[in-house]
């Protein structure tokens, strides 16, 4: 079911709300998300993650300082992210909280930059999902075979988005 203000799927709004709550400080985002437990060990500012039973949501924060993220930005734009220090970074943290969480299913999600490296982990961990929002500079065919529902043009603080939009600004991209 589609909610008809935000043109979200009712199982991905989630992972809209955990991508949102990135834009809070670490130490204060909120500790329940529809019944996902903030994992604070394993968070900080540029990547939360949040579990309930055997899932793990890890999500990506948008940039932190357009300053420290403009190389970032530029390289994103040629394609190159995997090639940055966020990436790399983030990546750490990303395969500490695998290694904890072995056998669960693992979702990536983000806003912005945060979706970008959110579907970027995917070539790195092919056998989890992503659900993105909001990415600039996206082109499906290089994400071709992964599993990525992503919705383009997204606006988030305004009921604008109708059933028809949605049609035209959601992609769901899988093997």
């Amino acid at each position: 079911m589609i909610n008809k203000q935000t043109g979200i799927f009712s199982e991905d709004e989630l992972y809209y709300n955990v991508s949102n709550a990135m834009y809070t400080p670490y130490e204060e985002r909120e500790l329940k998300i529809k019944n996902y437990i903030y994992q604070k060990l394993y968070s900080g500012d540029e990547v939360g993650v949040w579990g309930k039973d055997n899932h793990i949501v890890i999500s990506f924060r948008d940039k932190i300082n357009i300053f420290n993220d403009y190389k970032t930005i530029l390289q994103l734009k040629l394609q190159l992210i995997i090639n940055t220090n966020r990436f790399k970074d983030n990546l750490k943290q990303v395969k500490e909280v695998i290694s904890r969480y072995k056998n669960y299913n693992i979702t990536f999600c983000g806003i912005g930059l945060g979706a970008r490296l959110a579907i970027e982990m995917l070539f790195v961990y092919p056998q989890y999902n992503s659900i993105i929002f909001h990415i600039n500079y996206f082109s499906p065919r290089r994400y071709k075979g992964l599993n990525i529902r992503c919705y383009l043009n997204f606006i988030s603080d305004l009921p604008i988005i109708t059933i028809d939009c949605y049609k035209e600004c959601v992609y769901l991209i899988s093997s």
